[in-house]
């Protein structure tokens, strides 16, 4: 794990999953963290379960579609550090999940409310983000960003077009920035992950259905966790990548490397479609890694 001990860092999206699990990571090591979010009870609880560690979390309640809030953020934090080292925005909305007539779906189906939403938290939430830490990153003389875009931002697909969309812009508004204020020593990448198993995923989907959803177009055995976006993510805002910037840095297992041909003989292989009456295998479900302090058998740590 990166030394960040010293460092001030901002972690936005921090109530749940990736946002969540990098807070803590960054918190472990060595980082003076503020973990933000729009539900501030959870972000709340964060910061109690670690008010006995040596760099207890801090909690904030924001907004990341409201500039007033952002700004009020970021001013706090740089008030009281001195200036800001790094941040990390998770935040994100996909409505996916909804009554049928407010969704985002095709291009046709969407509504303009959803639309508007998607790209207000996703895109707008990012560019208020990055327009109100980086004078603060100046006070420092250097900072890094790292933002959270999804190979959604790579392919066309049959719904989420407001997602997949906005996803996209993120890894421009990234170049931008990173364009923008490297002669300032302020570094920005976008970290773009495939499917992530996470609370949701263990809570709400049968072992076989995870499998089958998350694992028939990777190249590698195991689903990705939390924990490995917060590992990547560490790295970005440590002095070890420090020559790294205006990238997306793909975290998808290989998926966004294979075939459509592969993923598909791939499906037929292990669920259930293999010829000659051959068993597909068992599914293969993260196991715990030494010193990760969540991982995907246990969705409990992650709270």
């Amino acid at each position: 794990m990166p030394n960040l001990e010293g460092k001030t860092i901002v972690v936005i999206g921090a109530a749940v999953g990736a946002g969540r699990a990098t807070a803590k990571l960054l918190a472990d090591a060595g980082a003076d963290v503020t973990a933000a979010d729009l539900d501030g009870k959870a972000v709340t609880d964060l910061a109690t379960q670690t008010s006995d560690q040596a760099m207890p979390i801090t909690a904030w309640e924001v907004d990341v579609t409201d500039e007033n809030s952002v700004r009020s953020l970021f001013a706090s934090v740089s008030g009281h550090h001195g200036g800001i080292d790094g941040l990390v925005n998770t935040s994100a909305v996909l409505r996916a999940e909804t009554a049928d007539d407010d969704r985002d779906r095709d291009l046709l189906g969407v509504s303009t409310r959803v639309w508007d939403l998607t790209m207000a938290v996703n895109l707008k939430g990012a560019m208020l983000c990055c327009k109100h830490v980086v004078p603060h990153m100046k006070d420092r003389g250097r900072g890094s960003i790292v933002l959270t875009s999804s190979i959604a931002a790579f392919f066309g697909n049959k719904d989420h077009a407001a997602y997949g969309t906005s996803k996209a812009g993120l890894i421009g508004l990234t170049k931008y920035v990173a364009a923008m204020f490297g002669e300032h020593n302020i570094r920005c990448n976008v970290i773009t992950p495939g499917q992530m198993m996470t609370e949701s995923g263990y809570t709400n989907v049968s072992a076989l259905d995870r499998e089958q959803i998350y694992g028939a177009g990777r190249m590698l055995p195991e689903a990705a966790s939390p924990v490995d976006f917060a590992h990547l993510a560490a790295f970005l805002l440590s002095e070890d990548s420090r020559y790294i910037t205006g990238q997306a840095v793909v975290m998808d297992g290989g998926t966004s490397s294979m075939s459509a041909l592969g993923a598909i003989a791939k499906a037929r292989t292990r669920f259930g479609f293999a010829p000659s009456g051959a068993q597909p295998p068992a599914p293969v479900i993260v196991p715990p890694r030494p010193g990760d302090a969540m991982t995907g058998q246990d969705p409990a740590a992650w709270r």
